[in-house]
């Protein structure tokens, strides 16, 4: 859980009538993360109870969730194997699956097919959410290692399509989590752009035009990569 003040008043020494904050909750699962919530929204009502405020929580994740990644084994197998013709290891497999995460919408496309969200690492000692890690992103070191990322997931989908048997057995592990796919489609998109069951054109409709626009556009511009 982490989160920033948006709004804390306008003087020190004036007691704000009105503060507003944003916050990000992470779980392992959909259903611990609902858990969470509850636990989150318990706090933010105590304060506002222990305060004499009022209090308004929303949770806009309702509107596009971000589902956990079920990572696709027999796909990530054969990965780990392109790689390792390329030079490349991994930790053990225990020791991967014990490293904490990040959130990503890879994780809503992976309950509806097999899939795999391969990382790589580049020269830089800080996180992917600063600066120096945003500069050392365009150094030939970082185009290398995401070049030969991406020669890997090729040999890996070619692969897969040329080896029928293979295809079946990832296929197979996938329908054996029991995913009900269009229940999953109805939660991940179903309170986007209106009510119901959303369609692409809705979807869109509503990161381009719709509700979604403004946070679209709050986001900072994106750099020209040639500049």
């Amino acid at each position: 859980v982490h989160g920033i003040i948006l709004k804390g008043g306008l003087k020190p020494n004036i007691i704000p009538d009105f503060t507003a904050t944003e916050w990000y909750a992470r779980a392992p699962s959909a259903t611990e993360l609902e858990e969470l919530k509850k636990k989150l929204n318990g706090c933010f009502e105590g304060a506002a109870l222990q305060t004499g405020c009022t209090c308004d929580i929303e949770w806009n994740h309702q509107a596009h969730p971000f589902f956990n990644l079920q990572t696709n084994s027999i796909m990530a197998e054969r990965y780990r194997e392109h790689m390792a013709a390329r030079g490349v290891t991994f930790r053990p497999k225990a020791v991967e699956q014990s490293l904490t995460g990040g959130s990503t919408d890879m994780g809503n496309v992976s309950w509806v097919v097999p899939s795999i969200q391969p990382m790589f690492k580049i020269p830089t000692p800080v996180g992917n959410h600063h600066p120096d890690f945003t500069a050392t992103t365009g150094t030939p070191e970082s185009h290398d290692a995401a070049l030969q990322t991406a020669e890997a997931m090729a040999a890996t989908a070619v692969e897969l399509l040329g080896d029928s048997e293979l295809l079946a057995a990832a296929i197979a592990e996938f329908e054996s989590m029991g995913i009900d796919i269009d229940q999953a489609k109805a939660q991940m998109l179903g309170g986007v752009g209106g009510e119901g069951v959303a369609t692409i054109d809705r979807v869109m409709g509503y990161w381009l035009e719709g509700e979604g626009k403004d946070l679209v556009n709050s986001y900072a511009p994106w750099q020209d990569p040639t500049a």
